[in-house]
C-alpha cells in the first residue's frame, strides 16, 4: 500500500485528501505588541571552531569593531533600551556567537540580572536560549541551565566521521569527541533542560553508501541515541563544490536520504510512548495542512532584534554579516519609524519572488529565509534551490503520510495525540529565535 502511495503525484493525493491549499490562509504576522518575539544577543564574535562553511566568517562576521564581546553592562543596557520600545519585555532572550559558551561569565550574569528588572518591573521574564557548539560544558554549567530551564542547541553534523570533515578546532582537529564528552556529562549530572541537535547536511553525507534511505534512518537514529530531545536537519547553504547539494543528481541522493530521516520522525510520532520528539518545522507542515493556517514568514527586525558587542541592532544575524539595514543602536534606541518597517514587510516577505509566485508549495513553505538568500545570493527577494527542493519533497511526504494515517484509525489515534502532545511542548519553550 505505502509503495502505491508513494508512486501517486500530490495532486492526486491532495484530491483523495480534500485539501484545499488555495483555502490555506494567511495569519497576520505583523501586528503590534507590547512584548518582543525575540531579543538576540551577540554576546562574542570569536569562535573556538573554524567549520568548513560557517555563513559568519567562523564566527568574526568579517567585524572590524574594536569590540569583540559583550559585557553584563552591555547586555542590561540593550534589554532597557528594548523595554524603552517593547514595555511588556521580551518572550525569549537568545545567545548566539561566535560560540556564546566562551563569554559564559556574561550569559550567567545577564540571566540573573534579566530576571532581577522583571521581578522589579512585575513583567514576565524571558526564557532563555544558547546556540552553541557544544565543546564548552561543565557541572557548574549543568546546574545553572537546569536552575533557569536554558534551551540548549548544539551545532552537529552526525557522528564522528562526517561531523569532524567539516566542524574543526581552529587547530584542524576535529570536534565531535568533545561533543560527545559533555553530552555524556549532561547524562551524568542530570540534565533537567531541553536540548535540541541543529544539524547541517552536505554532500560527503551523501557518498558511499548503497541504501540512502536506510542511511538517514540509521543517521538520525544515531543522533538522538545522544541524547537529545529533537533533532533538526538541514542542507547546507553552500556553492563550494566540495559540500554543496545543489547538483540536481545530488539533490536525488538528497531525497532518498530525506526519505529515511522523515520515516524516522515518524516512527516517534506513531509511538505510543513517544519520548523523542520530530522537529517543529515538519509538525508544523502536518499542523498547517490540516488546519489550512498559512506558513509564517520570518519576523526579523519586528518581532525579533539581533544586536553586536558595538549596541548595533539588526534583523538578525545574517543581516548583520552583510551589514543590511541597521535598525537603531542602543544608544539612539530601537528604530522602527514607518519606513524601517515598511522595508521590512516588503523584504521579508517571498510573495514577491518570481519563483515563489508560481510555487504551489507557497503558503506552506518553511525554509525560504531572507538572511539566507541575501548571504547565498546577494540579494533578498531569491531562492536557493536545495531550500526549494527540502520544502516540495517535505510537503509531498507529509501529505502521502496523512493518507495512510486516514486509512489506519489506530495509527491516526496515536497521531493525533502526540501531534498534540509536541506542539503543546514547543509553545511552552522555544529553544530558538535563529535560523539555520
Amino acid at each position: 500500500m505505502a509503495s502505491n502511495i508513494e508512486k501517486l503525484n500530490e495532486e492526486d493525493i491532495i484530491k483523495m485528501l480534500n485539501l484545499d491549499l488555495e483555502k490555506i490562509k494567511m495569519v497576520n504576522t505583523y501586528e503590534k505588541s507590547d512584548r518582543l518575539g525575540g531579543l538576540i544577543f551577540n554576546v562574542i564574535e570569536r569562535c573556538n571552531l573554524a567549520c568548513s562553511y560557517c555563513m559568519v566568517s567562523k564566527g568574526t562576521y568579517d567585524s572590524e569593531n574594536s569590540k569583540i564581546q559583550m559585557t553584563e553592562d552591555d547586555c542590561i543596557k540593550t534589554f532597557m533600551a528594548i523595554l524603552d520600545k517593547y514595555e511588556e519585555g521580551v518572550s525569549l532572550i537568545c545567545f548566539f556567537g561566535g560560540e556564546p559558551m566562551l563569554n559564559y561569565k556574561t550569559i550567567k550574569a545577564t540571566v540573573n540580572r534579566v530576571n532581577e528588572i522583571c521581578e522589579k518591573k512585575d513583567i514576565i521574564p524571558p526564557k532563555y536560549s544558547i546556540i552553541t557548539n557544544g565543546t564548552i560544558m561543565n557541572e557548574e554549567i549543568i546546574d545553572f541551565f537546569n536552575l533557569h530551564n536554558i534551551s540548549i542547541s548544539v551545532s552537529i553534523d552526525g557522528l564522528k566521521e562526517f561531523h569532524d570533515s567539516a566542524r574543526v578546532f581552529i587547530n584542524g582537529q576535529g570536534s565531535f569527541d568533545k561533543i560527545e564528552e559533555n553530552l555524556t556529562l549532561l547524562k551524568k549530572y542530570g540534565r533537567e533542560f531541553p536540548l535540541y541537535a541543529e544539524c547541517t547536511i552536505h554532500k560527503k553525507h551523501l557518498q558511499g553508501k548503497e541504501d540512502l534511505r536506510e542511511w538517514g534512518y540509521h543517521y538520525t537514529e544515531q543522533l538522538y541515541e545522544l541524547g537529545f530531545d529533537t533533532v533538526y536537519i538541514f542542507p547546507v547553504d553552500s556553492k563550494d563544490p566540495e559540500y554543496s547539494v545543489e547538483d540536481q543528481e545530488v539533490l536525488g541522493d538528497l531525497a532518498e536520504f530525506y526519505k529515511g530521516i522523515y520515516d524516522y520522525y515518524m516512527d516517534l510520532l506513531l509511538d505510543p510512548d513517544m519520548k523523542a520528539m520530530p522537529p517543529a518545522h515538519f509538525l508544523g507542515v502536518f499542523i498547517n495542512l490540516i488546519t489550512k493556517r498559512y506558513n509564517r514568514f520570518c519576523r526579523a527586525g519586528y518581532g525579533t532584534v539581533f544586536t553586536n558587542p558595538e549596541g548595533e541592532f539588526y534583523p538578525c544575524h545574517l543581516f548583520y554579516q552583510r551589514r543590511h539595514h541597521p535598525i537603531g543602536n542602543v544608544n539612539g534606541g530601537l528604530d522602527l519609524s514607518n519606513d524601517k518597517l515598511e522595508y521590512l514587510k516588503r523584504e521579508n516577505n517571498r510573495n514577491h519572488i518570481t519563483e515563489c509566485k508560481k510555487c504551489v508549495n507557497n503558503k506552506l513553505c518553511f525554509l525560504w529565509c531572507a538572511g539566507s538568500s541575501l548571504i547565498s545570493n546577494g540579494v533578498i527577494n531569491s531562492v536557493i534551490k536545495s531550500r526549494c527542493f527540502i520544502v516540495d519533497f517535505t510537503i509531498d511526504y507529509v501529505i502521502k503520510r496523512l493518507l495512510l494515517l486516514k486509512k489506519n484509525e489506530s495509527e491516526m489515534e496515536v497521531f493525533n495525540k502526540n501531534i498534540r502532545k509536541c506542539s503543546a511542548y514547543f509553545k511552552r519553550g522555544k529553544q530558538s529565535v535563529v535560523c539555520k
